[in-house]
C-alpha cells in the first residue's frame, strides 16, 4: 500500500484555455457564450476520429440539465460545489479519460481525477493530448511573453492547476502539537499551495474536522514540467509529515486514537442514521486504523470510493430507484437511514483488534 493512498481521498488536475478573440467567460454576451459552446463541443465531437474512439464525448448544457443531474456533477466534483447561477452556453463534456467544463472560469477547463498521485503525470499526458487535438480546430489564446492566457492572471503560462482532497487527524492533536504541526507544515506549502477547511455538506455551521481542501495557488514555476514535479514533491512532503503525526500520536496517545476509531467502527456497525459529515469522519478513521493496523478484512480503495458514492444526491439516486417515492417526498432521515444501511453491508465483515491496557 502506497503511504499516500490512507492521506488523499482524490486530486484533480485542470488544463485551463480560453479561445482568442473572445472576451474572458465571465463578461462573455450570451450569443458568444453559446457561440464557444457549440465550437468546443463540436471540436470535442471529432476527438474519436482524430485519438481514437475512447475519447466519445457526452454533451450536457447545464440550463437544460436538471437539479438532481447538477447535483450529482457536483457531488462527483466535476462542477463546482453548489452553484449558484448558471449561464447559456455553459456546459461539460464528458469521456471515459477526462472532461472539460466550458465557460465556467475559463472558456475550456480540461479535467480528471486520479485516485493516487502516482498517476498524475499520465493524466497531465491525457489532458495534453486532447488540448493538443482541440488545439489544431480552436485557437487558443496565446502572448508571447505570458504564456496561454488565463482568466486568473495566477495560471497565466502554463495554465494547470491542482486540487485534492486529504484525510487528516490534525484536530485529534492538542494545541500544543497543532501548533507544531503548522509551524512544520507552513514551509512545505510556501507560495504555491493553500490548506483550507472544507464547509459542512451538510450546510451546517461548522466545518468538517477531519477532511482538508489542498491545491495550488498558481502556475508560475516555469514550464509543465517544472509543476508536475512541484506538486509531486509537495505532495510527498505533506504525506510524510501526516504519516508521521499518525504514528506518532498512536504512539503516545494510544487510547484517544483507538476511541477515534472505535467509535466510528461502532457507527458503520449500529448506527440507525448517518450524515453526510459524519460519514467523512468515518472514512478518516478507517483509513486510519488500516494503515496502524487496527482494522482488517477492508481495503483502502472502497473506503475512499464512498467518499463519492454515499453523497447525499447519491443515495438519493439509489432510494428513487428502489421505491416508487418521488424526489420531493424524500427527508433528510430518508437519506441518513439508507446511507447506515449501505454501511452496516459494505463493512459486515471489517473487524477491529481487542484494545491494549
Amino acid at each position: 500500500m502506497s503511504a499516500l493512498e490512507p492521506v488523499f481521498l482524490t486530486s484533480k488536475l485542470s488544463l485551463k484555455r480560453n479561445l482568442s478573440n473572445y472576451n474572458f467567460a465571465i463578461s462573455l454576451p450570451e450569443d458568444k457564450a453559446v457561440e464557444i459552446y457549440h465550437k468546443v463541443t463540436h471540436a470535442c465531437s471529432l476527438l474519436p476520429d482524430i485519438l481514437d474512439p475512447s475519447f466519445q464525448f457526452e454533451f450536457y448544457e447545464l440550463e437544460y440539465i436538471n437539479l438532481l443531474q447538477q447535483k450529482k456533477y457536483e457531488a462527483a466534483w466535476y462542477l463546482p460545489e453548489r452553484i449558484k447561477h448558471i449561464s447559456k452556453g455553459q456546459g461539460i463534456a464528458i469521456c471515459q479519460h477526462c472532461f472539460i467544463l466550458i465557460n465556467f472560469d475559463d472558456h475550456i477547463s480540461i479535467c480528471g481525477f486520479c485516485k493516487n498521485n502516482s498517476e498524475i503525470e499520465q493524466l497531465a499526458s491525457i489532458l495534453y493530448k486532447v488540448e493538443t487535438a482541440l488545439g489544431e480546430m480552436l485557437s487558443f489564446a496565446f502572448d508571447n511573453e505570458l504564456g496561454f492566457l488565463t482568466s486568473d492572471i495566477h495560471y497565466l503560462g502554463v495554465g494547470l492547476k491542482y486540487e485534492t482532497y486529504l484525510a487528516s487527524v490534525f484536530n485529534l492533536c492538542s494545541k500544543k502539537e497543532k501548533e507544531f504541526f503548522l509551524k512544520k507544515l507552513k514551509p512545505i506549502l510556501g507560495t504555491f499551495f493553500s490548506l483550507g477547511i472544507i464547509q459542512s455538506f451538510d450546510e451546517q455551521a461548522q466545518d468538517l474536522e477531519f477532511v482538508f481542501y489542498l491545491s495550488t495557488l498558481h502556475s508560475s514555476v516555469g514550464n509543465t514540467k517544472d509543476f508536475l514535479q512541484l506538486v509531486t514533491e509537495t505532495i510527498e512532503k505533506i504525506t510524510n509529515l501526516e504519516i508521521e503525526k499518525r504514528f506518532d500520536l498512536f504512539s503516545k496517545n494510544y487510547d484517544q486514537v483507538y476511541d477515534f476509531i472505535l467509535r466510528n467502527f461502532l457507527i458503520s456497525k449500529h448506527a440507525i442514521l448517518i450524515s453526510e459529515d459524519q460519514l467523512f469522519d468515518l472514512i478518516t478513521a478507517y483509513l486510519l486504523g488500516i494503515q496502524i493496523g487496527l482494522l482488517t478484512n477492508i481495503d483502502v480503495a472502497v473506503v475512499k470510493k464512498i467518499f463519492f458514492d454515499l453523497r447525499s444526491i447519491y443515495v438519493v439516486e439509489i432510494i428513487l430507484n428502489e421505491s416508487k417515492i418521488s424526489l420531493q417526498d424524500i427527508t433528510i432521515k430518508m437519506i441518513e437511514r439508507k446511507r447506515a444501511n449501505i454501511l452496516k453491508t459494505l463493512f459486515n465483515t471489517v473487524c477491529i483488534k481487542e484494545f491494549i491496557e
